[in-house]
C-alpha cells in the first residue's frame, strides 16, 4: 500500500507523468510494480490512463478529482515516511 501512497503523492506534486518519467521520480521501483500499481489505481478510479492516438501512442496518469483529494491529504505523511526511512533528508 505503501506505493501506491508514493505514486498518488508524486502525482500530485509532480502533475501528469507519462509511465518512464513516474519510474525516474520513484526510485527503487521496479517497471512490473509500477505497471501493477498503476493498474489498480486505475481500477479504484484515483488515477485516469490518458491514451492519445499517436503516432506515436502516448500514455499519461493523471489523478482523478479523488485520487487529487486523496493526493493532498497523503503528500505530507509520504514525506514525513521519506524523510523517516532516511530517503529524504529534513534540514
Amino acid at each position: 500500500m505503501i506505493r501506491e501512497l508514493e505514486i498518488l503523492s508524486t502525482l500530485y506534486i509532480a502533475g501528469p507523468r507519462r509511465f518512464n518519467q513516474l519510474k525516474t521520480l520513484l526510485a527503487g521501483i521496479s517497471s512490473r510494480t509500477l505497471s501493477d500499481k498503476l493498474r489498480f489505481l486505475v481500477e479504484e478510479e484515483l488515477v485516469i490512463r490518458k491514451v492519445d492516438d499517436g503516432p506515436p501512442v502516448r500514455v499519461e496518469y493523471i489523478l482523478s478529482e479523488h485520487g487529487e483529494t486523496c493526493g493532498r491529504l497523503l503528500s505530507p505523511l509520504v514525506a514525513h515516511l521519506k524523510i523517516r526511512n532516511g530517503s529524504v533528508r529534513s534540514e
